[in-house]
């Protein structure tokens, strides 16, 4: 048989055997899972740097493939993820987990190592003109955000002059109206305290 023919028959066999082999395949696997899942842990922890690698070239590679896949696949998947994360028993135990104090404390160990500052630093550099390009486009895709933006940061000014100005006063005379000046309003022209003066 030729190399053609041996391919065409292979081919033309695995196609009338597909559902037998993926019963043989699962039956195997239901019995031997834990052997299986082993190996598996095995390799990666051997292997682990190259698959990474071999990872990231991939998606360079195939970036768009999977973005049509993914939202080929996600309309698909929305039902039993939103199905998933709204069960109650769920959402309590993802709520737990990330408002515990030891996560928090766990995080802001972990974001103070100096590899996690480096690779944050080296990955914003990298990211940055792609970041800004996505930003300017959405703020030019919706007008109204940059109102809201802008509503947002008078709020947030204003809450944190109010509570900067809460129950300061000045000590000597009680003055409480401006308190950005309190610390210069008993100075002269020099910068000498009037208070002090006999």
């Amino acid at each position: 048989m030729d190399r053609e023919k041996k391919k065409a028959y292979s081919k033309e066999y695995y196609e009338k055997n597909k559902d037998k082999r993926k019963l043989s395949d699962k039956e195997y696997y239901d019995k031997n899972k834990p052997k299986i899942l082993a190996k598996f842990k095995t390799y990666r922890e051997k292997h682990r740097d190259e698959l990474i690698a071999y990872g990231r070239e991939y998606r360079k590679e195939h970036r768009e493939e999977l973005r049509v896949k993914e939202r080929e696949r996600y309309p698909k998947r929305k039902e039993w993820i939103k199905e998933y994360t709204h069960k109650p028993e769920v959402k309590a135990r993802i709520n737990a987990s990330h408002k515990t104090p030891k996560f928090k404390i766990y995080l802001k160990g972990y974001r103070q190592r100096s590899e996690v500052k480096a690779k944050r630093r080296d990955y914003l550099t990298r990211t940055r003109e792609q970041t800004n390009a996505t930003a300017r486009r959405y703020l030019e895709s919706h007008p109204q955000m940059r109102e809201h933006y802008k509503d947002y940061r008078k709020e947030k000014r204003q809450k944190f002059i109010l509570t900067y100005k809460k129950g300061k006063c000045c000590e000597l005379c009680g003055y409480k109206e401006y308190p950005e000046i309190i610390q210069f309003h008993h100075k002269n022209r020099k910068g000498n305290c009037l208070a002090n003066r006999k």
